[in-house]
């Protein structure tokens, strides 16, 4: 990994981890009816994939117009990941040092309706409803790691549009 892609990674990773950390705050504290609205999640995710992508088109130009997948990939993974790290720091302090007692059971019901109705949209069975409803009171959503579980998830899914990403800005011929 050369400087160049080292450098611009942690550059965007770290203006990529704030604003997420600042959507997360407004969520966290303003307005909880965010947590589970799939518009602001798929905005989210788009705002990822493009801050990996630039990140990706700046380095091919700072490298003077020839980048390998392999560094188009290094740059575009090396900004999601701080990203995700910061964000996930982030999501653990405040779940387990800041939010209140009466918030976290509000943010636990409103992702349990979520869930539910998700199920009922994509026509579950009735078992896996009842299987949900019966383990649900024992579910902490807010221990450790309940929070870095689906962080890491975030990170790899995201890395399969970088693998796109990555096929699109890279401009030899080697796939590696």
């Amino acid at each position: 990994m050369t400087a160049i892609v080292k450098k611009t990674g942690l550059q965007f990773g770290i203006a990529l981890g704030t604003l997420l950390i600042l959507l997360s705050a407004y969520i966290y504290f303003k307005d909880l009816s965010w947590f589970n609205n799939v518009v602001v999640g798929m905005l989210t995710l788009l705002v990822i994939v493009l801050f990996g992508t630039v990140a990706g088109i700046i380095v091919r130009k700072k490298l003077g117009g020839f980048i390998t997948f392999r560094e188009a990939f290094a740059t575009y993974f090396l900004t999601i990941f701080i990203a995700h790290a910061m964000q996930c720091v982030f999501a653990v302090f405040v779940t387990s040092f800041m939010l209140t007692p009466e918030t976290k059971v509000s943010m636990k019901q409103e992702m349990y309706a979520f869930n539910l109705n998700l199920m009922k949209q994509n026509l579950a069975p009735e078992a896996d409803k009842e299987k949900m409803t019966k383990a649900w009171p024992a579910y902490d959503p807010f221990s450790v790691k309940e929070v870095i579980t689906p962080s890491i998830l975030y990170l790899l899914r995201d890395c399969l549009f970088g693998f796109l990403a990555a096929l699109v800005i890279r401009n030899k011929r080697a796939l590696i």
